[in-house]
């Protein structure tokens, strides 16, 4: 198997638009710029857990205490 990568394969080609070329030539950069270092994936994660905790936290608002015991006297 060739370790060509996607933007040497398809630059090589006279069929691809200039446009798709820098496209996917900027996505093989971001590929290998993320293989190389585990920042973008540890921040993805930590990202990810917390909108989990707040959407967590906003689900399981409790019921305030003096509307249930008093609902006219709030209006």
């Amino acid at each position: 198997m060739n370790n060509e990568t996607a933007c040497a394969i398809i630059s090589a080609s006279e069929t691809v638009s200039d446009l798709r070329k820098e496209f996917i030539c900027a996505y093989d950069g971001l590929h290998q710029s993320m293989l190389k270092s585990p920042l973008p994936v540890l921040l993805f994660v930590v990202v990810v857990f917390l909108v989990m905790f707040l959407v967590q936290r906003a689900a399981n608002i409790p019921p305030s205490s003096s509307l249930i015991k008093n609902p006219r006297k709030s209006q």
